[in-house]
């Protein structure tokens, strides 16, 4: 059993990563500001990539492409475990 879920585990250690910068004495206004700004640019960019992923999955499926793969794949005669194994020899 765990003590905290994935999203407040991450609380928790930036809540601790906090505590310990202010103890030492290594936080100040200026680095607290560029850590709020590159935490504001790594989540846009997150953000654009997940929207991406989103647009770009939407038009595959609006194209009919899926459909037509598994025409030709179902046509073409060969093998489905030579199907999953050439799917498993592209994503790697």
């Amino acid at each position: 059993m765990t003590a905290f879920s994935a999203g407040a585990g991450a609380g928790v250690g930036a809540f601790g990563g906090l505590v310990i910068a202010m103890w030492r004495r290594s936080l100040t206004w200026s680095v607290l500001s560029a850590v709020l700004t590159d935490t504001v640019i790594t989540t846009a960019k997150m953000f654009a990539i997940f929207l991406g992923a989103l647009v770009f999955s939407d038009m595959i499926g609006f194209s009919g492409l899926p459909d037509e793969v598994v025409a030709w794949l179902t046509g073409s005669g060969i093998p489905p475990l030579t199907v999953i194994f050439v799917m498993v020899l592209i994503y790697l």
